[in-house]
């Protein structure tokens, strides 16, 4: 567990079955007060599952006016996005748990099919039926942490159902896709692969990824200009561009905008530190 200006913190990265690869991470974060009031979230090709253990409501929030849209208490799973997201930020007396899966795996928890949840976020009974709810309410009388933590990895090792995971085919898509999303060709790696027709490989990756493959491609090209800018004090963007496969630096641009609502250069200039939500004010 780690300790920052008296925010208590613990999270693990599942290394073994059924969980290592599917369960990015699972973590309870507790005292968290920023100064800010609302969050942006922007896409990252995961799906959360997110309860809270302070009894305070959240809110999804309208991204242009910040009034809320739809409030939430006790759990709440939030779909792949294509579009950034405003939540409320925090509660008196913060404490939260979560769960980030990887692009493409939740099915094998959820048993419901991912496409269905795209841009959304829906009350996690809608989606984990009576179960999450009895989760959340065992992980309010727990104290600590890493209690917390090792409630919720048991409770997804007995969800998981294999029968719901990826198929080969969308599972190779995910990994190119992760480790260079600039460069995969999907129709001749079906083609190469022959085992279902393109038409099926795209409702099989919809299925389980909640995107079709074209978008989230740009959204895991996306991801890594967000780390690239939060980790070096300059960018090359023109560089930057060619690296991850944009046609030219203004085609990174356009992205970087469509997906996060802001302008490179202002991102740069607010200082962000991190790379999947910043202050929304």
């Amino acid at each position: 567990m780690s300790t920052l200006l008296g925010v208590k913190h613990h999270a693990v990265s599942p290394s073994e079955p059924p969980l290592a690869g599917a369960v990015e991470s699972v973590f309870c974060l507790e005292s968290y007060e920023p100064e800010h009031r609302t969050e942006r979230l922007v896409p990252s090709g995961r799906t959360h599952l997110v309860i809270e253990l302070d009894g305070a409501p959240r809110a999804v929030l309208n991204p242009e006016t910040k009034a809320p849209v739809r409030e939430f208490r006790g759990a709440w799973f939030s779909g792949a996005h294509s579009e950034r997201l405003s939540i409320t930020a925090t509660a008196p007396g913060f404490r939260l748990a979560a769960v980030q899966f990887a692009p493409g795996e939740a099915l094998a928890f959820t048993h419901t099919p991912i496409d269905g949840l795209t841009n959304r976020v829906v009350h996690a009974s809608e989606v984990f039926g009576d179960s999450v709810t009895q989760l959340r309410d065992s992980l309010i009388e727990e104290t600590e942490p890493e209690a917390v933590v090792a409630a919720i990895v048991g409770w997804l090792s007995e969800r998981h159902e294999a029968a719901h995971e990826p198929p080969p085919i969308v599972r190779r898509a995910l990994k190119r896709l992760r480790e260079a999303p600039g460069d995969v060709a999907f129709t001749a790696m079906v083609e190469q692969d022959g085992s279902v027709s393109y038409k099926r490989f795209i409702e099989l990756f919809r299925r389980h990824a909640g995107l079709t493959p074209k978008m989230m491609q740009r959204v895991l090209r996306f991801v890594p200009i967000l780390e690239r800018v939060v980790a070096e004090e300059r960018v090359d963007w023109a560089s930057l561009a060619a690296e991850l496969g944009y046609a030219d630096q203004s085609h990174l641009i356009r992205e970087f905008r469509a997906f996060s609502g802001y302008r490179p250069g202002t991102f740069v200039e607010d200082g962000y530190e991190r790379v999947n939500f910043f202050p929304d004010d």
